[in-house]
């Protein structure tokens, strides 16, 4: 085992650890309130336990502003657990183009992943400040979900919003970082494709996962040329019959793998600024 997946087992037994102190200090204090018995206690115990556990699917995924609404709204929870319930979302795909010049590029294997898990870290914070979800790492990029359920009633504008923050974040990083490679490669930045439509999130191999034909579309539009967003035409229907004084669209021809040239949409922010609202989740106060 190396250094690193040894820390990593390390930092795994801390938490499972912590996990098990934490259930302890719970289960004690519910004897000791004197309010329930051993087996009510225990009963209570579970049923916090499943919370929990149902929670931690979720929370490393969103805002920590959403945290005490995954644990205490249990039909907000619901919406993320039940595999048979669809959502109507837009789907984000960031893919760094020519990703693996840049790798084989760099000066070292350190200064590489310094640069990719600092540009990862801060393409997570902004996704989750709009309300997004950030499903997964893909190694050169990542896939982020924006429910409308979860994001809010203005979750198209919050994807595009996401989509235009992360190219700005991703030149002024690259810019940061040109001494950790040996040539400045002028083409490298992102290509994000967005779609719209019903997707559902699964349980696979222990984590959980936004599954549908959006995903799929977005994940072949990031092949977008660097520095583009281009919407799929539902998520440009969307999008420009609600925001159109905010954004413009233009039609394009991208070449997709399996698919052939397809029509496209660049969509680009005006300087006009726009407040979304709220998901309706952010002041409930639902209890289980």
């Amino acid at each position: 085992m190396n250094r690193a997946a040894a820390i990593l087992t390390k930092m795994k037994r801390s938490e499972q650890k912590q996990i098990r102190d934490d259930e302890r200090r719970i289960l004690d204090a519910l004897r000791s309130s004197g309010s329930m018995s051993d087996r009510t206690a225990e009963e209570t115990l579970s049923r916090i336990k499943l919370v929990m556990a149902q929670g931690r699917l979720v929370l490393d995924k969103v805002s920590p502003r959403a945290h005490e609404a995954l644990f205490s709204n249990r039909a907000l929870r619901d919406r993320f657990l039940a595999s048979k319930s669809a959502s109507a979302a837009f789907i984000m795909s960031i893919d760094i183009r020519r990703s693996a010049e840049l790798m084989l590029n760099a000066r070292s294997a350190e200064l590489f992943a310094e640069f990719m898990a600092g540009l990862c870290e801060e393409l997570k914070g902004l996704i989750c400040d709009r309300f997004g979800i950030v499903d997964k790492f893909t190694g050169d990029g990542l896939l982020a979900s924006f429910p409308e359920f979860f994001s809010g009633p203005d979750a198209g504008y919050r994807a595009i919003s996401a989509a235009h923050e992360a190219h700005l974040v991703f030149t002024k990083r690259y810019k940061q970082h040109r001494s950790s490679f040996f040539t400045v490669l002028t083409d490298i930045g992102l290509g994000i494709g967005i779609d719209y439509g019903n997707i559902r999130f699964m349980r696979i191999a222990g984590d959980l996962t936004v599954v549908g034909a959006p995903v799929v579309n977005a994940a072949r539009l990031s092949s977008a040329p660097v520095g583009k967003t281009v919407l799929n035409q539902q998520a440009h229907e969307r999008i420009a019959s609600h925001y159109g004084a905010f954004c413009s669209t233009s039609e394009m021809e991208l070449d997709i793998k399996h698919q052939g040239r397809v029509l496209v949409h660049e969509v680009k922010l005006k300087k006009l600024s726009f407040v979304p609202s709220d998901p309706p989740w952010l002041d409930s106060k639902v209890e289980e």
